[in-house]
């Protein structure tokens, strides 16, 4: 009896170790002749020394007699003022929880549908083509931009361009 209790405590003493090892691990690999390697991640990791002021990321400018390449100004559109009649007719739909409808100064109509979980992929749909229609007509000369969205995840989106 104390021949086996030995051998069962001397396993149980190993298996300890060999898990206590395997999980200390720092992610450090031996290689063929046994000598501890740090792993190759191949990222750049940026220091607090770093004296040049710009990120690694930042594109570099051009010297001064260069032109920069033909790049559109990217003006930032902000919404303008909120449809009220729209968002209030939007929240009185079966299963619609919450509503916004913006209308931007550079011509678009940005609406967001928060739907109940039990509304149907289809049923996403038809109120998104219903609501396209509505806006095409109070704002003919504005891309409508329409997304159903239940809790995290987006169930249709539809974008209505303006009839020319």
């Amino acid at each position: 009896m104390k021949k086996m209790t030995k051998i069962y405590l001397t396993m149980l003493v190993a298996l300890v170790l060999a898990v206590a090892t395997a999980c200390s691990s720092d992610k450090k690999d031996k290689d063929d002749n046994g000598a501890v390697t740090e792993p190759d991640t191949n990222v750049e990791q940026p220091t607090d020394n770093d004296t040049d002021g710009k990120d690694k990321g930042d594109k570099e400018e051009p010297a001064n007699n260069e032109e920069k390449p033909n790049e559109p100004e990217l003006e930032e559109a902000e919404p303008t003022e909120q449809d009220q009649k729209i968002v209030d007719d939007m929240k009185k739909e079966e299963g619609v929880e919450n509503a916004v409808a913006y209308v931007t100064d550079d011509g678009y109509v940005l609406t967001t549908f928060e739907v109940e979980e039990s509304m149907t992929e289809d049923k996403a749909k038809t109120l998104a083509e219903q609501y396209s229609e509505k806006l095409a007509k109070e704002y003919p000369d504005h891309v409508i931009d329409i997304e159903v969205k239940q809790g995290e995840n987006l169930l249709t989106t539809l974008t209505v361009e303006p009839k020319k």
